[in-house]
Formats: structure tokens, C-alpha cells, sequence
């Protein structure tokens, strides 16, 4: 049974039994989280130890805590919170079967298996308070089998297959004398091998620090300039240009860092004297005005140089993901830590990788929050079952959950900020 903790009246209300939704598209009016609600999510989030619950989710414009013991997260929860607007969109979900830390265990163990069950990717789930994991089949047995090896039964398998989706479009428009979020840049060194224009990526943020510049996608291949036969890949010191045509130059690569145990796929673009720093998105699309942490459940926007892809929703902000043809500066093919997505609009074109992953946090003035760098999407469509009857009622999952879905990564802007030592957004 769900509890909304009603600070205002000062007393606890059960507003219903336990319903799952994980796949179903929310509706277009869900709330939007404002940033005093935020504000108040990351400090609970930030207090409760991993030990104390199973999970943290986003659902409606509400934080659900599946608390471990009850009572002990209410107490919390009142301290850290009482008596304001904002701790009203707090509801606390059924005691958790398993805490998070035992989560994060599973998954991490999961790594030496990997190979044996052919994984593609395993995501923690706060709703589910359990693991999504993908493999390409998985039969009555091999579930038993992956369920025995972990030791815990709230399982969703996802079969994932190949799967082409019509790709959507929407306006390009190349950063120029305006460098913002969700503008493609180019990248002078390294260059297609079909016409040698340069690669494409997409601007994440404006930042600042030790000085001026623009986060971008680290990961592109692609071949030398003036040798076409030879490959070339994204590195430091590459010239990069917000309009190659035009000549406008951006600024050069300072920094970058392409670690999959980490989860970090950005470069830190030092600017030139002659560009210019904005982080309103192009098509008046909204304000870059602040900088947030991911919630499972969140709607979020993607804004990439080929399009803006609106209303993805969060699915896991603590995935494994095997990324078969991009391998991390150690020769990794594992990505770890990474923000998981999925949209059922279409296959994202190429170059929005660097694209700014965002939450909005004021509809009314359009203003967002990052929370992530956009790495890449997954061109699988899963079918998905349930392991154990608690985990869900079946006859509430909609059409949508059995629907082919893209699944879409980012980088989580604080490993990001960390990473490449920016302060803030500009």
C-alpha cells in the first residue's frame, strides 16, 4: 500500500494500492517537477543510505521511496522536510523486497557471467525495485538458471532483436556565431569516409571553469583529413568548427575522456576568442538554467543537432551496457553507470551524440535542467516478462510495454562535470 506523506495536515494518507506502469508512455500533462521539488528529491535521495530502501522513482510529478523499513524513512522524511509545499509530492511505496545496495551487488556480479548468458545490457530498477536485463533469448531454463546465479527473483528479461524504425527529422541547424545546446559542430580533423565532410556532433552545455568552452561526445571515427586512407578518431588538440562552410571557428579540444568505467563519453571544447556562448536551444526551444540529477521515471528532452527528441522516459540512471562497436581509451567494451532511456518515436539520426539530455523544470518559461550527455541508441525492440507475480499485475501493463522500443544512453552530467573539471553550465 502506498503512502502520501501529507505534511500540511501533518498526518500520513493511503491513497491506494500498488500498480506498476514501467513501459507505459505517461500521459502528456504529467506534472512538471519543479526545481524546489527537486531540491527536496536529491536531499532525500542524498540522506537515505543504500541500505535503508529499494529504490527511488519518479511517477505522476511524485518521488515513490520503496523503503526498506517504513516508519524509520517516514521519520526522515519529516526531519528533512517539514511542513513544506514541496514535501507533498512525496509518496513511500511498500516495504522493499531487496535494498539497493543488494541491487547494486547483483548487477555488479552479473559482469562475470556476462558471456555465459550472452547479456547486452543490465539496468537497475527502482520501480521494480529489481534488475532489467537483456540477452538476444532467453528460455524457461536460462531463466532459472540467471535467477539462481544472482540470488534474487524480481527480474525482468528483456529479448532484444534487431529491429530497423522509421527515422524521425526535424530541423537542422549548425551552431554558427551562436554556440548553444542542441547545435551541431564539426570536427575538422576527423572526416566521413564517404564525402571527407567533417564528423558531426551535437553541443551539450556551455561551461565554465578554468575556462569558457562546450562539452561534446567523445566518441567518432572516421579518417584523416588529407589522408583518406587512413583512420582517424576524436582527440585532444582537434580543431573543431561551429559552421566548417562559414569557417566559424569553435575552439580546440582540451580535454577528453572516453572511460566506460566511468561511464563518460565528453570532451571539453576550449572556446575561441571569437565564439560566442549561449545556452538557449535553437528553434526556441527553451533555457539551459540549471543543472539536475536523473530520477528513474523522469520525462525527459533530448536536444540533438538533428533533432529534438521529446518526452523519452528515464527507465534506469544505474545501467551496464556492452557497446559492441565503441570501445573506451582502455579497449573496453563495457559502459557502466550510464543513463537509460527509451522513446517510442523512432531510431535517432546520426550526430546527435553530445546531444543535452534535460528535464524541464518550469514549463511556463521553458526552463530545463541537464542531466545528462547523450552517448548513442540501440537498434533493439524488446519483449519483456516478469519473473515473479509480486513484481507487477500483468493485466496492467499497457500495449506500449510490448511495443518496439529504441533504447537511448547518456552520460550522467555529474560524471561528466567531474570528469572533465567544469564548475558549472554558463
Amino acid at each position: 500500500m502506498k503512502k502520501l506523506i501529507a505534511f500540511t495536515l501533518g498526518c500520513i494518507m493511503v491513497v491506494g494500492g500498488v500498480i506498476s506502469s514501467f513501459a507505459a508512455e505517461p500521459q502528456l500533462e504529467e506534472k512538471t517537477q519543479s526545481v524546489e521539488n527537486r531540491e527536496l528529491w536529491n536531499e532525500i535521495r542524498d540522506t537515505l543510505d543504500t541500505d535503508e530502501y529499494g529504490g527511488i522513482y519518479v511517477k505522476n510529478g511524485e518521488l515513490h521511496i520503496k523503503p526498506k523499513n517504513s516508519e524509520q524513512v517516514e521519520s526522515l522524511i519529516l526531519e528533512i522536510a517539514p511542513n513544506t509545499r514541496a514535501a507533498s509530492s512525496i509518496v513511500i511505496d511498500e516495504e522493499a523486497k531487496y535494498t539497493v545496495e543488494e541491487l547494486q551487488e547483483a548487477m555488479d556480479n552479473t559482469i562475470d557471467i556476462w558471456d555465459d548468458f550472452q547479456l547486452e545490457h543490465v539496468a537497475l530498477s527502482a520501480e521494480y525495485n529489481g534488475l532489467l536485463v537483456g540477452s538476444s533469448e532467453w528460455t524457461e531454463e536460462k531463466k532459472d538458471a540467471f535467477v539462481e546465479v544472482v540470488g534474487m527473483d524480481h527480474i525482468v528479461f528483456e529479448v532484444t532483436r534487431d529491429e530497423n524504425i522509421e527515422q524521425q527529422s526535424d530541423e537542422i541547424e549548425r551552431a554558427g556565431k551562436a554556440p548553444k545546446p542542441g547545435t551541431l559542430v564539426e570536427n575538422d580533423a576527423v572526416r566521413n569516409k564517404t564525402d571527407n565532410a567533417p564528423l558531426l556532433s551535437t553541443i551539450s552545455a556551455c561551461v565554465v571553469g578554468d575556462f569558457d568552452g562546450y562539452v561534446t561526445t567523445a566518441h567518432g571515427q572516421g579518417v584523416k583529413k588529407d589522408q583518406p586512407n587512413k583512420e582517424a578518431i576524436v582527440e585532444e588538440g582537434n580543431l573543431i568548427y561551429s559552421d566548417y562552410r562559414m569557417g566559424e571557428v569553435l575552439g580546440r579540444i582540451e580535454k577528453k575522456v572516453m572511460e566506460g568505467s566511468r561511464g563518460v563519453d565528453a570532451v571539453l571544447i576550449k572556446k575561441d576568442d571569437g565564439a560566442e556562448m549561449s545556452n538557449v536551444f535553437p528553434l526556441d526551444k527553451g533555457t539551459l538554467v540549471t543543472e539536475e540529477v536523473a530520477f528513474e521515471g523522469d520525462r525527459v528532452n533530448i536536444f540533438g543537432g538533428q533533432e529534438v527528441i521529446e518526452g523519452a522516459i528515464v527507465r534506469s540512471t544505474h545501467c551496464t551496457k556492452q557497446w559492441d562497436n565503441q570501445l573506451d581509451d582502455e579497449g573496453s567494451d563495457m559502459w557502466y553507470n550510464m543513463i537509460m532511456m527509451t522513446t517510442l518515436k523512432g531510431t535517432p539520426r546520426g550526430g546527435n551524440s553530445g546531444g543535452t539530455v534535460a528535464v524541464c523544470v518550469d514549463s511556463d518559461l521553458k526552463y530545463y535542467g541537464i542531466v545528462g550527455v547523450y552517448k548513442g541508441h540501440s537498434l533493439d525492440s524488446c519483449d519483456r516478462s516478469f519473473y515473479t507475480d509480486d513484481m507487477i499485475d500483468e493485466e496492467a501493463v499497457s500495449a506500449a510495454e510490448r511495443a518496439a522500443t529504441v533504447y537511448l544512453y547518456a552520460s550522467n552530467w555529474g560524471n561528466v562535470k567531474r570528469a572533465l573539471g567544469i564548475d558549472s553550465i554558463y
